[in-house]
């Protein structure tokens, strides 16, 4: 699947990496697989990066669907961060909506042009 993630323990940090040719059911997949994830903890903050993805391919109804999972399995009511990096501006479309589709979660969600960006705000230097 060209989704990757892996937990960093010592910063309580989700990396998520989307690369190549991204589908509604690869994106679909990706959100079960994360809401059933019973290793990962309540809180923790995300680094989605989204700087190798071809061609964002997740149709707006998918995003909304997502967008639901992610609602009906959050996990805590404490305020998170989730930075998005996406340097194309499709990418970028792509992220943004998502976050609008999730306004209303006590995550913080914001969208970055860089990795150095995004990872200054979740406060730690970018490697």
């Amino acid at each position: 699947m060209p989704i990757e993630h892996e937990f960093d323990a010592e910063r309580n940090l989700l990396r998520v990496r989307m690369f190549g040719l991204v589908t509604d059911d690869d994106v679909l997949d990706y959100a079960e697989t994360i809401t059933s994830d019973a290793s990962l903890g309540a809180v923790y903050d995300e680094l989605i990066d989204l700087r190798d993805l071809e061609t964002p391919a997740a149709s707006t109804d998918v995003m909304r669907r997502v967008a639901d999972i992610f609602r009906e399995h959050e996990r805590a009511p404490e305020a998170v961060k989730v930075a998005f990096v996406a340097t194309s501006d499709a990418a970028y479309g792509i992220a943004r909506m998502y976050q609008a589709f999730r306004a209303e979660s006590a995550a913080d969600m914001r969208v970055f042009r860089s990795q150095d960006e995004a990872c200054g705000w979740l406060g730690f230097e970018s490697e």
